[in-house]
């Protein structure tokens, strides 16, 4: 049965839809501000969509909230 499972797992299709965290056009500095925050819990999404938008970027608060828990397909590397 297990062999029969692994089949299913070989077929299955990449993780989620594309994140638009790879598409971010930041600085290594903001970059980095920005790597921060999704991994900390006390910063909320809505507050990492607006600090994006400053930098006139976009980037909704529910991709966020699913990049940090690793449902998008670069796997949410910075997730909590």
């Amino acid at each position: 049965m297990k062999d029969k499972l692994q089949e299913f797992h070989s077929l299955q299709l990449a993780k989620g839809p594309s994140c638009t965290n790879t598409l971010l056009d930041l600085t290594a500095e903001d970059r980095a501000a920005l790597d921060e925050a999704l991994a900390s819990p006390a910063i909320t999404s809505k507050a990492i969509e607006r600090w994006v938008g400053v930098r006139g970027q976009t980037w909704r608060a529910f991709s966020i909230s699913r990049h940090r828990r690793g449902d998008c397909r670069c796997g949410g590397q910075d997730n909590v």
